[in-house]
């Protein structure tokens, strides 16, 4: 198992037709982001990034090759973030894309332990009002 902590920048130069959070529709408030990258031997099988917004973690912009799909890159890949990334909550925006059963993704949130995110009040701990509305304002959904 080789994981490795790389920039964006890093990521779109060994992963055909990577696309940034931001060009998925994410706030640009969560740019740039870090990713951790699931590799094996120099192959790109996942990633998943993350970014300290202060009271929490931003994390999401997952994706798993479909050739590694169902062989538990994905579970390693977010048991490996989340471990790395402990001491404070996470907060993800499921945005389904490309197709994407947005019930298959919300199981996958849920099974991390996700919760959603109703209101300001689910959130207000963590973050300013400000930076919930920009989450709000998008075509997503907010796990906490």
């Amino acid at each position: 198992m080789k994981f490795r902590v790389m920039s964006e920048k890093q990521v779109r130069n060994i992963t055909d037709n990577f696309v940034t959070a931001v060009e998925k529709g994410y706030p640009e408030i969560v740019a740039p982001l870090t990713y951790f990258v699931r590799l094996n031997r120099e192959e790109v099988l996942g990633y998943t990034s993350f970014r300290d917004m202060g009271g929490f973690y931003f994390v999401g912009n997952t994706f798993i090759h479909p050739n590694a799909r169902g062989k538990g890159v994905y579970s390693e890949l977010l048991s490996h973030r989340n471990r790395c990334l402990p001491e404070k909550p996470k907060v993800t925006l499921v945005n389904p894309i490309n197709g994407t059963n947005p019930d298959i993704l919300y199981a996958q949130v849920q099974k991390q332990g996700g919760v959603a995110v109703e209101s300001y009040v689910d959130v207000q701990d963590i973050m300013s009002e400000e930076m919930y509305q920009s989450f709000i304002g998008l075509p997503v959904f907010i796990y906490r």
